[in-house]
């Protein structure tokens, strides 16, 4: 049952993670949600994308500390909910 678990989770992650760069050069904000949602979702199993995660989420924090920009309540909890349905 753990390998059907694991073999599942390294199906659904990698093509949402495979979507999410296709969807970069795309217009719109897709193509990183959809990323970091493939490598959430790869990080349960896998310590290398859970290290690519935390380095990503760092790099996001800086940018928008140096950009200036606020995040508002209503943000948040959309971003919370959104993580929600996809694990």
């Amino acid at each position: 049952m753990r390998l059907i678990k694991q073999w599942a989770i390294i199906i659904v992650g990698g093509l949402i993670l495979a979507t999410g760069i296709i969807l970069m050069p795309l217009p719109g904000p897709g193509g990183l949600p959809v990323t970091i949602a493939g490598l959430a979702i790869l990080a349960t199993e896998f310590p290398w994308a859970k290290r690519l995660l935390e380095r990503l989420k760092q790099r996001l924090q800086l940018a928008r500390a140096q950009s200036g920009a606020k995040t508002f309540p209503r943000v948040r909890m959309l971003a919370a909910f959104g993580g929600l349905i996809v694990l």
